[in-house]
């Protein structure tokens, strides 16, 4: 928790203006983010693993093209795996890698939540 409020600005960290609810300040969403990707076959299938991004508790994993201010386009090499470009940058911002299990499996956050 520390090193996420360390990366934030500093008008975020003043301790007044965290009760400011102005729109030139991040919503709590966006400062307090989870940062976790899991590699996961589209929602009801066996398929090839894509790339699935959660940023919030309790939400389900969605698809890396959900989030197309954090997709970055995918390599142009036949059978990649789509999403390993967005995989490459999200790693190096410091996103979380979760293994990919039946607990981590897209119908199970869709039924959690």
């Amino acid at each position: 928790m520390r090193d996420a409020i360390a990366r934030l600005p500093p008008r975020v960290q003043h301790p007044i203006r965290e009760f400011c609810h102005d729109q030139d300040y991040p919503s709590y969403e966006e400062v307090i983010m989870l940062n976790e990707m899991c590699w996961l076959a589209p929602l009801g299938t066996n398929g090839t693993k894509i790339l699935h991004l959660r940023t919030a508790p309790n939400t389900p994993w969605r698809p890396y093209t959900a989030f197309p201010h954090l997709a970055v386009p995918d390599y142009q090499v036949p059978g990649g795996s789509k999403g390993w470009a967005t995989y490459q940058k999200l790693m190096k911002a410091g996103w979380k890698l979760l293994p990919s299990t039946d607990t981590n499996s897209v119908l199970s956050t869709i039924k959690a939540g």
